[in-house]
């Protein structure tokens, strides 16, 4: 072999040793990052047998309550828009709760210490103007004092430790709009979440479904609503829809383990699925642009409200 092609290939085979080596490295930085975090994590949510005696105590004196709810504490994490469907949904009660009834809410961001209370509040506000005079919170620490009320509300299973810990308020409840377990593999995380259905307090459960999985699995006391849309903004066209081309719109999220995206990508790029005959067309949308060049057939929409870019 001549002497610079060995060289060459020497040469070659150093630099994919120092990447493979310099990606392992990478990986090994982030697992590590990962658990550490994982860790902090549990110990910000660990909690004490006072902390779950004075909680049970707090829910028999709540049960036998007969005065009206006239302010709630709703404890959010933290959120970019208040557009997107859950927080949306709890925004949409807290606000109907002021207008129908009177009742004035408190908005509690609890799990990111540096956030902007003016932000977070404008964002609540675009959505919702009704509830531009309700103030909004963001604690320093899980466990900073909040105003007093007649009601706290957990919206997601990290915040159900903190109103379960929470003890200046009368009542307790946990607004629940997915079993939050399964948003993760069996882990300290699916762990954690589903202890919350343990703490106790009454559920506001989106779907009869849902709230019967909750009350058969854990003997919750719990109460179902059925999602609702807006017949001003969502409605048939005034025309009848033309028979062809039909058309399919597909939704994935393929960072969300917990879509199935790939199962569905796969049933969705099947031609056999969509035979040309039915006049079919589709179109995709999925918020991870990295898909672009993983599956370069679909067209990528990230999607808000009001803009879209493919």
């Amino acid at each position: 072999m001549h002497p610079a092609e060995l060289k060459r290939k020497v040469v070659n085979r150093l630099a994919r040793a120092s990447w493979l080596g310099l990606r392992d490295t990478v990986d090994a930085a982030r697992e590590a990052t990962r658990i550490r975090d994982l860790m902090g994590l549990v110990e910000a949510l660990d909690f004490s047998e006072d902390d779950l005696e004075a909680n049970r105590k707090l829910l028999a004196a709540a049960a036998r309550l007969r005065e009206p709810i006239g302010i709630v504490n709703w404890f959010l994490p933290y959120f970019q828009y208040a557009f997107y469907g859950g927080i949306h949904t709890i925004l949409r009660f807290a606000s109907g709760l002021l207008e129908r009834h009177g009742v004035r809410s408190n908005f509690i961001i609890y799990d990111r210490p540096g956030a902007s209370a003016s932000e977070m509040k404008a964002r609540l506000v675009e959505a919702f103007p009704a509830l531009a005079a309700m103030p909004l919170v963001v604690l320093g620490a899980a466990t900073d004092p909040v105003p007093d009320s007649d009601a706290s509300v957990a919206t997601f299973w990290t915040s159900a430790f903190v109103v379960m810990k929470n003890r200046n308020t009368k009542r307790k409840f946990y607004f629940v709009q997915d079993y939050e377990p399964l948003f993760y593999p069996a882990s300290s995380r699916s762990a954690l979440a589903e202890a919350t259905y343990r703490f106790g307090m009454p559920a506001i459960v989106n779907t009869p479904g849902l709230r019967d999985v909750i009350e058969r699995e854990f003997r919750l006391p719990a109460v179902a609503f059925t999602p609702a849309t807006d017949p001003e903004i969502f409605h048939p066209p005034p025309r009848p829809r033309p028979r062809t081309p039909f058309r399919v719109f597909f939704y994935g999220r393929p960072e969300t383990e917990r879509n199935a995206f790939e199962m569905r990508w796969r049933c969705w790029s099947r031609e056999a699925a969509f035979p040309r005959r039915s006049g079919l067309r589709r179109r995709g949308s999925a918020s991870w642009a990295c898909c672009r060049t993983a599956i370069p057939a679909i067209c990528i929409d990230h999607v808000t409200r009001g803009s879209r870019s493919c």
